[in-house]
C-alpha cells in the first residue's frame, strides 16, 4: 500500500503553519519598530535622555551618564554618518514595502522573509557599531577628570537602574 496521490490530484505545496507566520510577523514587526525607535530617536536631534527622541534608546545607561553637551555631540556625528541619514531612510522604507509584498504573496515564501531578517539584523548591528565607535571616539577625547565624571554617573546610572 503506498500513499500516492493519484496522477491527477491537485499538487499543493507545504504551507507554514498560522503560529509560525504570526511568530515570524510579530517578531519582524519588534525588530523593526526597534531599529525606527534607534534611527528616529538617533536622527531628532533632541538631547534629553530617557526619551523616545533621545539616542539613548541604544545606549541606555551610557548615555544618561554623558553630559549634555557629549550626548548633543554624538548625536550630530551619528546623524552626520550615511548609516543614519536619508538615505538610510530610504533604504528602510524599501525594506519595510519588500517585507509587506513577501506578507501579501501567495505563495508564502518564508526563505525570502528570513532573508529580510538576515540583512535586517546585519543593519542593526552595524547601527550599534557605528553607535559605539562615535562613543569611545568621544570618551578617547575626554580629560581625565572628564572621564572620571563620565565614570561616576555611569556607576549611579548602574546602581539606580538595579533599584527600579
Amino acid at each position: 500500500m503506498t500513499d500516492a496521490l493519484p496522477p491527477d490530484a491537485p499538487q499543493t505545496q507545504p504551507t507554514m503553519r498560522l503560529s509560525l507566520r504570526i511568530v515570524l510577523i510579530a517578531s519582524l514587526t519588534l525588530n523593526l519598530a526597534v531599529v525606527g525607535l534607534i534611527g528616529g530617536a538617533l536622527m531628532s536631534g533632541r538631547d534629553q535622555p530617557g526619551r523616545l527622541g533621545g539616542f539613548d534608546v541604544n545606549l541606555g545607561p551610557f548615555a544618561r551618564a554623558l553630559s549634555p553637551e557629549d550626548r548633543r555631540a554624538i548625536g550630530m556625528e551619528l546623524r552626520n554618518r550615511p548609516d543614519f541619514g536619508p538615505s538610510a531612510r530610504v533604504s528602510r522604507r524599501a525594506a519595510l514595502d519588500g517585507f509587506l509584498t513577501a506578507l501579501e504573496a501567495d505563495p508564502f515564501d518564508p526563505d525570502s522573509v528570513r532573508a529580510m531578517f538576515d540583512v535586517q539584523r546585519d543593519r542593526a548591528l552595524r547601527g550599534m557599531g557605528a553607535g559605539q565607535e562615535v562613543l569611545l571616539a568621544r570618551i578617547v577625547r575626554m580629560t581625565t577628570a572628564k572621564r572620571a565624571e563620565f565614570a561616576a554617573r555611569l556607576r549611579t546610572e548602574l546602581d539606580d537602574g538595579h533599584q527600579r
